[in-house]
């Protein structure tokens, strides 16, 4: 029986060790890829501000598509910098964030996507502020990856509903917190 059961937990701690390594590798791949891809990023950047200032802005289109573009490009960078956090396994920076906040600018960033797909937003926020410790990048980079996720789940367009609550816990004093 006991060397069934060494035998067992030697078994688990090398699918650990296994699993580790492939983390490892993601990392540096990550961190590879995120390096190849951030001076590009950089001169595009700085390619729309130059356009910006030589483009008159008296043309809405014009100027709604020199935004839209800004801000992908914007977008694509902080992807780059959670996949360099990712790879650096940098500490988690947990302060007071606003959770409707949150989602709301993770919704902005995608409404040049919202709008290409026909996606209508419904947005039911409470009322009273919804404060908890979270990292602002990778909490805004879970949202920005749901919401893309229901973007393509509804290729003919629809509705996105997003609603935040806080409900108590029954028989305690303790909230809990709920994004549908």
């Amino acid at each position: 029986f006991e060397l069934r059961k060494t035998h067992e937990n030697l078994k688990e701690t090398q699918f650990q060790l296994v699993q580790a390594e492939k983390w490892e590798s993601v990392g540096r791949l990550a961190s590879g890829v995120a390096h190849e891809v951030k001076n590009p990023l950089a001169i595009l950047l700085q390619a729309m501000e130059c356009l910006e200032r030589l483009v008159p802005s008296s043309d809405p289109d014009v100027r709604s598509v020199m935004d839209t573009m800004t801000q992908s490009i914007q977008r694509a960078e902080g992807i780059v910098k959670g996949m360099l956090d990712f790879a650096s396994l940098s500490s988690i920076s947990m302060i007071e964030q606003d959770l409707n906040v949150l989602i709301e600018n993770s919704l902005l960033l995608l409404k040049p996507e919202f709008e290409h797909y026909g996606v209508e937003i419904e947005k039911d926020f409470s009322k009273e502020g919804i404060s908890l410790l979270a990292d602002k990048v990778r909490m805004e980079q879970v949202f920005i990856n749901l919401f893309t996720n229901a973007v393509h789940a509804m290729p003919q367009g629809g509705k996105l509903s997003v609603k935040t609550f806080v409900e108590q816990y029954p028989g305690t004093e303790e909230d809990k917190i709920f994004v549908i």
